[in-house]
């Protein structure tokens, strides 16, 4: 949502530098660089109760029927800010993504909707990460070291994906348009 946000970029420190091999490092920057994306942003810089009243604000600009609950002033606020100062070009792609979130809850269940669309960002960021560091191995020993999920997927789920991602057409797909060779990716 650009007209919210600065430019995103990602600043590196000393503490990441510091005792990490590099594909630990390339896994880490390929997840960060997935929040970059304009609909996965706030994620990155907004606490979980921003990012809800977010989405809440993009339902109703995308289904102005919608009945708002608790925060209703907060909402119907930063809806208005968005109509006056989102692109119309913008609000369309908005309001495609938040009706592919509806379609796929098949009803108006906002806590399932924000369920599945911040499930979508982890899985998202642990495939960029995949992506980037190039190592399975590397990326499920980080995965199995994190202490929580930020989307409340298990452990288990989130390292069948990465195997999953990492046989899928998608992902040698992606290797390809990045400049990876196919026989590259370390998995051992």
């Amino acid at each position: 949502m650009e007209f919210l946000t600065p430019i995103p970029a990602l600043v590196v420190g000393a503490d990441m530098l510091t005792g990490k091999e590099e594909r630990e490092l390339a896994f880490h920057l390929g997840r960060q660089l997935a929040f970059l994306q304009p609909g996965n942003f706030l994620a990155a810089v907004k606490s979980r109760t921003e990012v809800k009243v977010y989405l809440a604000a993009a339902l109703k600009l995308a289904y102005p029927d919608m009945q708002i609950g608790a925060g209703a002033e907060v909402i119907l606020a930063l809806v208005r800010t968005m109509e006056k100062r989102m692109p119309q070009q913008q609000r369309s792609q908005m309001s495609q993504i938040v009706g592919e979130l509806v379609r796929r809850q098949g009803a108006m269940d906002f806590e399932a909707i924000y369920g599945d669309f911040v499930k979508g960002l982890e899985l998202t960021s642990l495939r960029a990460g995949l992506l980037v560091c190039g190592s399975l191995p590397v990326a499920l020993e980080i995965i199995r070291a994190e202490d929580v999920s930020f989307s409340g997927l298990s452990l288990k789920e989130r390292m069948e994906e990465l195997v999953r991602f990492t046989v899928s057409e998608e992902h040698f797909t992606l290797r390809r348009a990045v400049g990876a060779e196919e026989g590259t990716l370390q998995s051992s």
